[in-house]
């Protein structure tokens, strides 16, 4: 096997039929020294934990165990981290730290503190992507995920992100399924099929012929001829499957249909063989195994079952303290191979032999007693792990979920979805948000606070929108200000005479602001504090569909600010105010508004806000065609946002910079800095990112003459921009595509395009400076027809 070229190998078959087992000898066969392996495997409740199987991966590679506290476990990956990256760890420590549930300190917390659930899932991506591209870098790296009918959602899409690497590093991704028909699962091996066709390769795990069902069977009994009753089950009811055979084997054992011969490995089969039943179904044959043992091994293996495939020695023993024989049972079940050791060190831990064991000792256990051990699980948990319970959250809610202990279900759902949101796992956010809501309802009915309910639902909003659902996002937004007493203007006349208020406010604000703006702060109630954040996740969707709304939204927090002194929401709204104003060419009005943005400015202490300002400083020199200027204060802003984490705000203002370079004639460095974003797009998965990358080469390749390449990277913001959707780089991508076309001699598609970018910008309301441009572009197409 080699992995000099990278590839992904797509393992699938039903369960038992020796998907692990092959991995297993492959790993056995062809590992070597100068090839590391890493794995990890999804949990049957997998889909509930984000990143679990990577987070797996993460602690195998940095030493950390479930004995580790919390500072140990800082100071493992720590030392790991710094073996790969030396003076770049900090550019990946905060973030793999976040993934794996740790608090960050010292130095690396102004990495993350300031950064929402967006910005931290972009810098995860990123951290991800750098260190499996620096591991492949070192030697070539074989990346295993087993189990992953049951990978979390948020799983498939960092592999899917990680996947490039394959082109041109030595990495193999192998991955261990289930068949499944449809579901993500699915669409990532379409998009493996279609991306890597030539690196890509699929492998169905077909059953075992009769033949060699029985000689497998031959082979574990040492027997050369099997008894006819035994190869007719093989060949009806095993179906091929090799794990069926093998519980065939140890029913026959313990039932004593077979004895073995002496010291030998050899087995020969009773004379009254035909009077022992045999199931005709692997989940029978295990079913009937379980009931065959002792009353206290079967306990015990009920509640590891219930523990789940891997489980620790502690957390069942302080479950079943009472059970002296506990240990015995534990040598009892690795005897008959139904559990197996999995490591001793740093902590005894056990594992089933296979998922369909767990599954077959798990439906095995009445429904109540089911329900007590899962409680009996989550309380254990809770005292075990006291001092690190946030990565449990996921298991908690799970345990108390099932153990139907509904207060402590909801608290422990809205945490893990919270912990979610937080990292922008956002599909195990909605689902764990869902749960709770089911399970708080079950509690308290419909008793709910507003504010409350509120905060609940802009969570909601706001995963759905990291998600692109600005529809339904916007629902809950409007669902949330509702219950805050702030609800949104139903029609647009509504929102347009709103504005007419606000803007009225506005005016007595600048012409008498001793009687209608506060000089000092004064405390600010949470009803209005979250309304105020609503407003501005509002802003950044309408900013590409709804620009009166969006008008509507800065008016209203500018104002109600202003009231109360609130230095970080006035310094927003001034400068989202200016950048209104600019980009409706009243800049005398937007140059005010920028001015008390900067003088606010020692007063907050918030990075994210300082690079605000400065984007806001800079769009207005940019505006007045003050370029340098303008091209010091994007840096200023860019540098800000890079200090805490914030890429996507990062490329805003370098992006701006490449064009105003451009401009200047600096092609070479523009086109510099448009890679530079575009690799930091590809690093951190954000598509509006690389389309802003791409877009930018375009046009300097288009001014350097290279037309075919520029043609090339401007289709390519395209496709990347549309579905986001960010109508305005979209249309300056369209526009600069049109020139080349029309440089290439393809007048009509030229002409076409230029004028999609004019209808794109007038159909969506986008009002930018640089409309002269799209519309001069317009008319230079029309004479190139005319010539």
């Amino acid at each position: 096997m080699s992995i000099k070229r990278g590839g992904v190998v797509f393992i699938t078959g039903n369960a038992g039929v020796g998907k692990s087992r092959l991995l297993t000898e492959t790993k056995r066969r062809f590992s070597t020294a100068d090839m590391r392996w890493l794995q990890g495997r999804s949990l049957s409740y997998g889909k509930l934990i984000s990143y679990w199987p990577f987070m797996e991966i993460i602690r195998r590679f940095s030493g950390i165990t479930e004995e580790d506290n919390e500072l140990a476990a800082w100071n493992k990956l720590l030392h790991h981290v710094y073996d790969l990256f030396h003076d770049e760890t900090a550019e990946i420590l905060p973030y793999l730290a976040s993934l794996m549930t740790l608090a960050v300190p010292g130095e690396y917390r102004q990495r993350v503190e300031f950064l929402d659930g967006e910005a931290m899932g972009r810098q995860i991506m990123r951290a991800m992507w750098r260190f499996f591209e620096r591991l492949v870098q070192q030697q070539p790296l074989v990346l295993v995920l087993e189990d992953l009918h049951w990978t979390d959602r948020s799983s498939l899409e960092l592999l899917e992100h990680l996947s490039p690497l394959v082109k041109d590093h030595p990495l193999l991704i192998c991955l261990l399924s289930r068949p499944e028909i449809e579901g993500p699962q699915m669409r990532l091996r379409h998009h493996f099929a279609a991306e890597y066709a030539h690196q890509y390769h699929e492998m169905m795990l077909s059953p075992l012929s009769p033949s060699e069902s029985v000689g497998l069977m031959g082979f574990l009994l040492q027997c050369d001829k099997l008894p006819r009753q035994v190869r007719e089950l093989i060949y009806e009811k095993a179906a091929g499957n090799p794990l069926f055979i093998e519980e065939v084997v140890q029913s026959l054992k313990e039932m004593g249909a077979v004895v073995q011969e002496g010291k030998t490995c050899r087995w020969d089969f009773l004379p009254q063989f035909d009077e022992f039943m045999i199931s005709g179904t692997i989940r029978g044959l295990i079913t009937a195994r379980i009931d065959r043992l002792h009353d206290e091994v079967r306990q015990v293996l009920k509640i590891a079952a219930v523990i789940g495939r891997n489980f620790f020695y502690r957390v069942l023993q302080a479950i079943d303290e009472a059970d002296p024989s506990l240990d015995a049972s534990l040598e009892r079940l690795q005897q008959i191979d139904l559990i197996r050791e999995k490591r001793q060190i740093p902590e005894l831990e056990y594992m089933f032999k296979h998922d369909l064991t767990q599954e077959a000792a798990y439906e095995s256990i009445l429904i109540q007693k089911r329900i007590e051990l899962h409680r009996k699980v989550g309380e254990i948990i809770e005292v075990l792990f006291r001092d690190r319970l946030e990565e449990f959250y996921g298991l908690l809610s799970y345990h108390f979920s099932k153990g139907e202990e509904w207060e402590k279900a909801q608290d422990y759902l809205f945490k893990a979805a919270d912990q979610a949101g937080k990292i922008a796992a956002d599909s195990e956010a909605l689902d764990h948000y869902k749960r709770a809501l089911a399970a708080y309802e079950r509690v308290y009915g419909d008793r709910w606070e507003p504010l409350q309910r509120a905060v609940l639902e802009r969570k909601i909003g706001e995963a759905l929108l990291r998600r692109g659902k600005h529809e339904q996002a916007m629902e809950y937004f409007c669902s949330a200000l509702t219950h805050l007493g702030y609800p949104l203007p139903e029609s647009r006349w509504g929102i347009r005479l709103g504005i007419a208020k606000n803007l009225w406010w506005q005016v007595l604000h600048r012409l008498l602001p001793g009687i209608f703006v506060r000089r000092e702060f004064t405390s600010i109630d949470s009803e209005t504090e979250e309304a105020h954040r609503i407003y501005e996740l509002m802003g950044w969707i309408d900013f590409f569909m709804n620009r009166e709304r969006m008008l509507f939204y800065i008016l209203s927090s500018l104002n109600e600010a202003e009231k109360t002194a609130h230095p970080e929401l006035m310094l927003k709204g001034y400068v989202g105010l200016g950048l209104v104003c600019s980009t409706l060419g009243w800049c005398r009005w937007g140059g005010g508004y920028y001015r008390r943005a900067y003088e606010l400015m020692d007063r907050v202490q918030n990075p994210l806000l300082k690079g605000f300002c400065y984007l806001g400083l800079g769009h207005h020199e940019d505006t007045l065609g003050n370029w340098d200027n303008a091209i010091r204060y994007y840096q200023q802003s860019g540098n800000q946002y890079w200090q805490v984490g914030n890429v996507r705000r990062w490329g805003d203002p370098v992006a701006l910079i490449a064009i105003l370079l451009s401009k200047q004639g600096k092609f070479a460095e523009s086109f510099a800095s448009a890679q530079e974003i575009t690799r930091v797009g590809e690093e951190s998965g954000d598509m509006q990112l690389s389309g802003w990358g791409a877009e930018v080469q375009g046009l300097n390749l288009f001014h350097m003459g290279l037309l075919d390449g520029a043609v090339v990277c401007l289709q390519k913001a395209i496709d990347l921009l549309w579905d986001i959707p960010d109508y305005l780089v979209v249309g300056l991508a369209k526009k600069d595509l049109g020139r080349c076309y029309l440089r290439q001699g393809k007048v009509d598609r030229g002409i076409a395009l230029v004028e999609e970018s004019c209808q794109i910008l007038a159909e969506q309301k986008v009002n930018t400076h640089h409309d002269a441009d799209f519309y001069n572009s317009l008319a230079e197409s029309y004479l190139w027809r005319v010539d």
